[in-house]
């Protein structure tokens, strides 16, 4: 089940990642600025959190397995249009519908790891699916520079039909995880929303945890800018300086996987948020200075990141007990919507792009660091402990 989920987690990373190293040269091909180049990255993070609020509720009435399948069929059918496409505008729009499809699977990852495990196992699966998931975005930009050395941009989009293809297979075998007693008795998006949402404690702790992610999202759109035209690099070589941050987040989870037998879940948190404020303080010391010296910066912030990430999830899931799809659809739409804020943003050239990652490393670990005990005894007030 762990390596399935993964399966299914890495589709998001997978849609982004791999298109890395064409958006550059298809800026230009399409003749729009960078930051209109940069909505193809970031709408898609828009479209793929608000579907997130639709499959959640969806899922939460018909069972997971369906979701899958309708998010499946639709993904697989936008990356067909995606390497059809033949503008900017046609691009944009399929990216949309792409990550309408796409958010399926985030959405039920999260969720089915809520109906299959439990307390400590849940955050161990959590933070193995963080290493598992971590292979992706490795291996995304070099398939898609190796894609783009024999082939057009437009093979790229269509492995990812493949890969749609592949997933949907796999789910006709999956056994719905969701029994039949816990499903709504009828189809409403309100009710399920509204509970949650007033759930201040769940909306708080999400919202905070994925404010933290800020500066990896804004490396995601800043990255090809900063490694193949600020330093210079080859797309090849640029793959291999985007996996040190996957490298990093691997280790991250994997190392909470390990420590979560030992420490608390706050001391996990303030560890990884402190690290972030420590990784962007380096970037601003050192990341001008080569490819090499940002790579390492960055990379003490992806493994914070990584590290904290599994633990942030366990605490936020355990805010609720009822509409745990609906939950996971708006914790997850919440990180998506502020990583599209910050992926505008470094997209937007106003800015060094490597100062601007540095400060809003410093600036958002130190704001979740100085947060971070205030919400904990918040929480503590409802009787809960992170344990």
């Amino acid at each position: 089940m762990t390596f399935f989920l993964a399966f299914l987690a890495a589709l998001g990373p997978l849609s982004n990642d791999m298109y890395l190293p064409a958006l550059p040269s298809l800026v230009k091909f399409w003749g729009v600025s960078e930051a209109a180049g940069g909505l193809t990255l970031s709408l898609w993070f828009v479209s793929f959190g608000i579907f997130l609020l639709v499959y959640g509720p969806f899922s939460d009435r018909f069972g997971r397995k369906p979701a899958l399948m309708v998010g499946l069929l639709f993904f697989s059918l936008s990356s067909v249009g995606c390497a059809l496409s033949n503008g900017f505008q046609e691009m944009i729009i399929f990216r949309v519908l792409q990550a309408a499809g796409g958010a399926a699977c985030v959405a039920m990852t999260m969720a089915i790891s809520r109906d299959v495990f439990e307390g400590h196992i849940r955050q161990r699966v959590l933070a193995y699916l963080g290493v598992i998931m971590a292979v992706a975005p490795m291996a995304a930009p070099f398939l898609g520079s190796l894609t783009l050395k024999y082939f057009t941009w437009r093979w790229i989009f269509g492995l990812q039909a493949f890969y749609g293809v592949s997933a949907f297979t796999l789910v006709l075998y999956l056994e719905e995880p969701l029994q039949k007693e816990k499903r709504l008795a009828a189809m409403s998006f309100l009710k399920p929303y509204l509970s949650t949402i007033t759930n201040f404690r769940f909306l708080s702790t999400s919202t905070l945890m994925g404010v933290v992610m800020g500066p990896t999202y804004a490396f995601i759109a800043a990255s090809p800018y900063i490694y193949m035209e600020q330093f210079g690099l080859s797309r090849a070589a640029y793959s291999r300086y985007f996996a040190c941050n996957a490298v990093g987040l691997m280790l991250g989870s994997l190392v909470c996987a390990k420590l979560s037998k030992r420490f608390s879940a706050a001391v996990l948190n303030a560890w990884g948020f402190a690290g972030v404020t420590l990784g962007g303080g380096c970037i601003l010391a050192f990341g001008s200075q080569g490819p090499t010296w940002f790579a390492l910066s960055m990379g003490i912030i992806a493994f914070c990141c990584g590290a904290s990430r599994p633990v942030s999830n366990n605490i936020v899931l355990d805010q609720v007990e009822v509409y745990v799809g609906a939950a996971s659809s708006i914790m997850t739409f919440t990180l998506f919507t502020l990583g599209a804020v910050f992926m505008w943003a470094a997209s937007a050239d106003f800015l060094n792009r490597v100062i601007l990652v540095g400060l809003m490393g410093v600036g958002v670990g130190g704001f979740v660091l100085a947060m971070w005990p205030l919400q904990l005894r918040y929480l503590r007030k409802f009787g809960y402990k992170a344990s």
